[in-house]
């Protein structure tokens, strides 16, 4: 009887010092708009991102990093964060750590060639097949319910297609609901999940020429209608 009153009190313990979190996915359609030519394939790698930069919002300031590889392991480190990703980001974890509240993160894989794959069925832009969307695996926080709202933005064609829905995008902002912290003694940690893509040729992310709003064509086909009549009074 004993035994089973204290396999009870372990099992409350247990449970009221599980870290609870939960996440919400959105995603930005807005512009800007970017373009790459081609990608390289189906499989990305925490080695193959090296330039992508990574910055950590704190209240005391903003916190940028640049990604590099030792390895088999990518990572972006700074003074009180550091992410890190091993093996192929299409389920493969990435891991954040901080030893100070972490408002949010925000990630620009197009500075290290590489965009974001936020979409997983179905297969969509030429190159990138199934995507992973932001995912939570794990967290060690002593927020009791930490929430991270994740936005995808700044979508990415391919060729100039866009596909239907969206599913590349150049940049990741997380923010954390009541802010991201260790427990006594740790750091916070966060393992994550979200696939990402190579582009074919270095560099080759440019920005889209934005279509004009038709409120925009109106005005601008009201001023040519204007311009052809006062041309016509002068010679006349």
């Amino acid at each position: 009887m004993i035994n089973k009153i204290l396999l009870t009190l372990c099992a409350v313990l247990l449970a009221s010092n599980a870290f609870a979190y939960s996440s919400t996915v959105l995603y930005d359609n807005s512009n800007p708009t970017w373009n790459t030519t081609s990608l390289t394939g189906y499989a990305t790698n925490g080695t193959q991102m090296d330039g992508m930069t990574v910055t950590a919002h704190y209240f005391s300031g903003d916190q940028t990093a640049t990604w590099g590889h030792s390895g088999a392991i990518g990572s972006a480190t700074g003074t009180y964060f550091s992410l890190q990703e091993t093996g192929d980001t299409f389920g493969g974890h990435w891991t954040l750590t901080t030893s100070a509240l972490l408002l949010g993160l925000t990630i620009d894989a197009g500075d290290g060639n590489t965009v974001f794959d936020a979409i997983m069925d179905p297969s969509l832009s030429d190159g990138s097949a199934r995507g992973w969307p932001f995912e939570i695996v794990s967290a060690i926080t002593n927020n009791s319910n930490l929430e991270v709202q994740a936005t995808y933005s700044g979508r990415v064609s391919v060729n100039n297609t866009f596909t239907d829905p969206i599913d590349l995008y150049r940049t990741l902002d997380l923010v954390f609901i009541g802010g991201f912290y260790g427990v006594a003694g740790a750091d916070g940690a966060l393992t994550f999940i979200t696939d990402t893509d190579n582009l074919l040729i270095s560099g080759d992310i440019t920005p889209n020429n934005p279509v004009p709003e038709p409120s925009t064509m109106l005005l601008l086909g009201g001023g040519l209608v204007g311009l052809a009549f006062w041309r016509k009074r002068k010679n006349v």
